[in-house]
């Protein structure tokens, strides 16, 4: 298909951007061309046009209008003046998180605020919204009939972002003082000075993944201790013995090592260095980020992954898409070189945010996954913490029955690695 989008600087580079991330979703192979008399499909804001662009939204976009309010009043579409939807528009600004652009409010760890997001107000969290607006695209314009559209058949990238190791030896001790098992409190006590930390337990996570055919990242702070009232980076030295071994042991595996950026200052190069090996991707600590901010940084640091772009508040799609992307640098006007997986599913969401127990959790995870076996890399998150015989134990129950049921559901899982070699197009 030859494509032609009119070369209008309001909205030429985004809608190139989101027409691509559109061809590559439906698998139709294209090529843009500057001849509009010599194309297939025409992409402008004329009225003749067989996708149909609203310059009213850019204009909108121009004036610093980014808070979701200014876009979507009953629904999720951009609706120019004269009534057309925008298809690639809503696409782009969802895709994009622009409306996390410049917002005043923060939490305390200055992030997004889930209550301030359309989704929140719109209560389409769960829902794969880019992945309809796609669909709804590909059907309503006839100069896409005849085109097999692919499907992708959903996988799970797995992950655990180690935060603690040494703190089994107090949360560990004291659940089993209060329900007075004396005899496990020495044990684990015991265990924890005498052995080694219960919750450097690598070996095991990867011993119950193997018996699924499952692979996961683990993603390591390099920075120990508090760094305010409210931030805690690791409880660990990543310089320790036993840390690096682990380290090593996991880097001959097929499982994988990422940096998870600290909450210090500490530049990503700084810190890289401090991990000393060779890795491919980031999550940062706390989800504390924004991506127009910090994309650049993972992009100049020569990342070729991040998994950062979830609400710690509530689980599904923060930024509407269910598939990894390279994110768009609004400021420059062009993708990054870097792939983004949004992450979708994390353990602190149901325990600290949400306070459900783990059955309730295993339910909404399933839930969601069975209405998003297609068209998906769904990121689902357990702290190595959470993967362990006492405080957390109904979590570590529903981490193995979870690996069982994507294994029965025929979710395969996917790495790192297979998700920069499939989705990163920039690279």
């Amino acid at each position: 298909m030859r494509v032609y989008i009119e070369n209008d600087p309001l909205f030429y580079s985004e809608i190139k951007y989101i027409f691509s991330i559109f061809c590559q979703n439906k698998g139709i192979e294209f090529v843009f061309t500057n001849l509009k008399t010599e194309c297939d499909l025409i992409i402008s804001d004329d009225e003749f046009a067989d996708v149909r662009i609203s310059k009213n939204f850019y204009n909108k976009l121009n004036h610093s209008k980014f808070n979701h309010s200014n876009h979507f009043i009953d629904e999720c579409y951009i609706i120019d003046p004269i009534g057309f939807i925008d298809y690639l528009s809503t696409a782009y600004y969802i895709i994009s998180s622009i409306q996390e652009l410049n917002y005043p409010k923060e939490d305390q760890f200055n992030r997004f605020r889930y209550v301030d997001s359309f989704q929140f107000k719109f209560k389409n969290i769960k829902n794969n919204i880019v992945q309809s607006i796609f669909d709804n695209l590909f059907k309503s314009h006839r100069k896409f009939n005849g085109i097999s559209a692919k499907r992708f058949q959903s996988k799970i990238f797995l992950s655990h972002d180690v935060d603690s190791i040494n703190g089994s030896i107090i949360q560990d001790s004291y659940f089993n003082l209060k329900k007075l098992r004396l005899d496990l409190f020495l044990k684990v006590f015991l265990a924890n000075l005498v052995s080694k930390p219960l919750w450097l337990n690598m070996d095991r996570i990867m011993k119950m993944e193997s018996e699924y055919d499952f692979y996961s990242t683990f993603y390591w702070l390099v920075n120990k201790g508090r760094v305010s009232n409210s931030l805690n980076n690791s409880d660990y030295n990543i310089n320790n013995k036993a840390i690096r071994s682990e380290i090593n042991k996991i880097a001959k595996t097929k499982w994988e090592n990422g940096l998870h950026k600290s909450a210090s200052k500490d530049t990503f190069n700084a810190e890289l260095d401090k991990l000393g090996i060779d890795i491919k991707g980031n999550r940062y600590h706390y989800l504390k980020f924004k991506p127009h901010n910090d994309f650049h940084k993972i992009e100049a640091a020569g990342l070729l992954l991040d998994s950062s772009l979830g609400f710690a508040e509530s689980y599904g799609f923060r930024n509407g898409y269910g598939l990894p992307f390279n994110p768009f640098n609004v400021l420059e006007r062009r993708p990054y070189k870097f792939v983004e997986i949004p992450l979708h599913i994390m353990d602190t969401t149901f325990f600290n945010y949400m306070k459900v127990d783990a059955s309730e959790m295993v339910k909404n995870v399933i839930e969601f996954c069975e209405n998003n076996k297609y068209n998906c890399v769904i990121s689902v998150l357990f702290h190595n913490n959470y993967i362990s015989d006492y405080k957390y134990q109904n979590y570590c129950k529903a981490f193995k029955q979870l690996l069982g049921y994507f294994y029965d559901a025929g979710f395969g899982c996917i790495t790192q690695t297979e998700i920069i070699n499939r989705f990163n197009y920039e690279h």
